[in-house]
């Protein structure tokens, strides 16, 4: 979860090679070759790390329940404020976690961080 989510967020990936399955004797899948290259923008965004991998964790900590609800509970944020935010972002107030592409992550932790209007 925190790989598919944090290498994007931290690294530009590259898949220099595809491996089939039939490369090796035992594998039942394909492989790749990767390779990473830390994000020139890293500097700006590492302070923002242990805050996005908390946030990761919180959404994905619950089964079965909806962000906003895993938020609560995690302590990160109520739920009001959570489905609020995720309005703004043109989400549905009930999706899950796993709904969030890895980009998506990054929005939500920067519109969590704004004030809120009173």
């Amino acid at each position: 979860m925190i790989c598919a989510i944090g290498l994007p967020f931290t690294n530009v990936v590259k898949i220099l090679t595809r491996i089939p399955r039939n490369a090796a004797t035992l594998a039942t899948f394909d492989s790749a070759l990767v390779a990473f290259r830390r994000r020139p923008e890293w500097a700006a965004r590492a302070p923002d790390w242990p805050r996005l991998v908390a946030l990761v964790h919180a959404g994905f900590r619950h089964r079965r329940k909806t962000l906003a609800n895993g938020l609560q509970l995690a302590g990160i944020a109520p739920r009001a404020r959570s489905e609020a935010v995720l309005g703004r972002l043109g989400r549905d107030a009930r999706l899950r976690a796993e709904a969030i592409e890895p980009a998506g992550w990054p929005a939500l932790l920067a519109a969590l961080a704004e004030p809120v209007a009173a």
